[in-house]
């Protein structure tokens, strides 16, 4: 039976074919290697599953602003007189006033200019009131209707009366022919009254 020796490093084994050298000793492991990590593997791949749906939820969007492009309001410049304006208070006051006055009562019923306005000659500035001057105008015009009427109907019987001739008396002719002087005075007259209720109209409304 064939004796061997072992020998600690660095020595050799005796055999029957002769001394050989001795196998090196193995040395163990100072520490074992760490096992792979399982939580780190699903965080690279939770990680690239957000990546994807980012990617997928930009291309949506992406889609969608080049379907409906945004509506962008353009203004074109150009060259134009710049025009300043200075905001301040104060009242203002005319060079040159005129104080104006009504000739008639009543109650204020328009004002169709402002302050500051520019007024042309004969512009109206203001209305009175003038419901019983109309009135007046109303009646005046009944008058003169009437005083027109009745200088005709007394016209037609002096007419009458100068057709027949001898047949008629003096007197009648007379009368008649007065009856014609004073319709036409009352003519005059209405139609003077009428002209002197329109005057008195005018003045309810102050010009410039």
């Amino acid at each position: 039976m064939p004796i061997t020796e072992h020998s600690s490093p660095g020595k050799t084994l005796m055999s029957p074919e002769g001394p050989q050298p001795a196998p090196a000793a193995r040395v163990p492991a100072l520490r074992q290697p760490l096992p792979t990590s399982r939580p780190s593997r699903r965080r690279w791949l939770w990680g690239g599953a957000v990546m994807v749906a980012i990617a997928l939820i930009g291309g949506v969007y992406s889609q969608v602003w080049r379907v409906n492009p945004p509506v962008v309001a353009v203004e074109t410049a150009a060259l134009a007189p710049v025009t300043r304006v200075l905001a301040v208070n104060g009242r203002i006051a005319a060079v040159n006033s005129v104080a104006i006055r009504s000739v008639v009562s009543g109650s204020l019923d328009e004002i169709p200019v402002a302050e500051g306005d520019r007024v042309a000659a004969g512009q109206v500035l203001a209305r009175i009131d003038a419901a019983a001057q109309n009135a007046i105008v109303r009646q005046a015009m009944a008058g003169l209707d009437a005083a027109l009427v009745a200088q005709q109907q007394a016209t037609e019987a002096y007419d009458r009366s100068l057709s027949l001739g001898a047949a008629v008396a003096r007197t009648t002719l007379e009368a008649d022919a007065f009856a014609v002087r004073s319709a036409t005075q009352e003519v005059a007259r209405q139609s003077a009254t009428l002209d002197q209720a329109q005057i008195m109209l005018e003045t309810f409304t102050l010009r410039a």
